[in-house]
């Protein structure tokens, strides 16, 4: 078995479950609302065909135009485009090369008078070491706190979820996020005095074309074939063929690296039934990421103590121990390899000036993400193994 990002998280019997249950769609989004409510019990939710649109919708209709969120570099064009795209400009904060998060000094350092607003990454499902003092910092300086959950759902702070300590949060349902539909995101709105207007607005919200209804199902159905296949070269190169042709939608969009705007849709409606079964599953999953960070603790002598998405290291080899993975069919997946990805984004566009986060940009060049599911005790002694290969003054 070859291991690689794709959907990790979705099994065979999810996909004919699916099928199934296409027409019983409202059934299942009620569901899947209850089992939500049981995570964020005081929230009301609502549904986008994807994360950014969900932060789109939030900076649309919340957030003070031409003010500035706080948000760190070490992250995705997705999380900064929906904002520069609104008129809410970033700023960029530096990030703990402990806890890949931006911390409480970063944030008083950085932010200014115009600063409106907090985005909370949660980088790789690791907890920032001074959230309790850049909460009360933002309390106290009435900043809007925006949680995103896209590596983090499920993962719990002072034994209460993540998602419940700001105003609003976000989740991912993307192709290798911690629960996954292919493509779709959730708003969370933890403040009441939003909670109706932000109803009445998301009415307007429109479904996903019969085209891109069409896409997501194919983009499910024919990457849970690909993945058992990935390691052969002929599978890799149609993936390729088929995202250049737009059948397969990439992650990032060659027009999203430009800054063009994108239209933002509800999630597909035909995606509660895997939704639903996913939620079902987040807990035992969650347990097992837990299980294989711990291992990978005591291997590389790091105490991380929330269950990680992927586990990160800096390697000075990055490149040769990706290659000799590869002949492993063991495919890692590298993000985040720059201040924002993925390769090709025109930062000029984003406002972002490397020279500030010199350092910081040398140390993400560096990083690589060992998986945390879907992998047994040898693939796990291949990896180390590799790694220590070229690894051995690491610290």
């Amino acid at each position: 078995m070859s291991i690689s990002n794709i959907l990790p998280t979705v099994e065979d019997k999810e996909l004919i479950f699916l099928l199934k249950n296409l027409k019983k769609h409202a059934y299942y989004k009620n569901k899947t609302i209850n089992r939500l409510k049981t995570y964020f019990p005081d929230s009301i939710f609502l549904f986008f065909d994807s994360g950014r649109s969900a932060l789109h919708f939030l900076a649309e209709n919340v957030l003070e135009k031409n003010s500035r969120i706080a948000l760190q570099t070490f992250t995705c064009s997705a999380v900064v485009h929906p904002f520069l795209t609104t008129n809410i400009l970033p700023n960029y904060l530096s990030f703990d090369k402990n806890s890949f998060n931006f911390e409480y000094q970063h944030l008083i350092n950085y932010i200014n008078k115009k600063t409106k607003s907090v985005l909370l990454q949660y980088t790789f499902g690791i907890v920032p070491n001074s959230l309790e003092q850049i909460l009360n910092f933002c309390r106290k300086n009435n900043l809007i706190v925006i949680e995103d959950l896209s590596h983090s759902f499920g993962n719990r702070y002072n034994n209460r979820y993540l998602g419940n300590f700001g105003d609003f949060a976000v989740i991912s349902f993307g192709k290798d996020k911690p629960i996954t539909v292919g493509s779709g995101g959730c708003l969370i709105v933890n403040d009441r005095k939003w909670q109706t207007r932000l109803k009445k607005a998301y009415q307007k919200i429109k479904q996903p074309t019969k085209t891109d209804t069409a896409k997501q199902l194919f983009y499910l159905f024919f990457m849970q074939f690909a993945k058992k296949l990935y390691h052969h070269k002929v599978i890799r190169a149609l993936i390729y063929l088929l995202q250049k042709t737009g059948l397969l939608t990439k992650a990032v969009s060659d027009k999203e690296k430009q800054l063009y705007p994108n239209k933002i849709y509800s999630i597909n409606k035909f995606l509660y039934p895997l939704l639903y079964s996913q939620l079902k599953k987040l807990k035992p999953l969650m347990d097992l990421r837990k299980t294989n960070t711990n291992y990978w603790n005591k291997l590389f002598n790091k105490n991380y103590k929330t269950a990680l998405l992927k586990y990160p290291l800096s390697a000075s080899d990055k490149h040769k121990i990706l290659e000799e993975l590869k002949q492993n069919h063991i495919y890692l997946s590298t993000w985040y390899s720059n201040l924002l990805d993925p390769e090709g984004v025109d930062l000029r566009k984003y406002r972002l000036d490397t020279d500030k986060f010199k350092q910081e940009l040398y140390f993400a060049q560096t990083i690589i993400n060992l998986p945390n599911l879907n992998l047994n005790l040898n693939q796990k002694k291949i990896i180390y193994s590799i790694i220590n290969k070229y690894e051995n003054n690491r610290d």
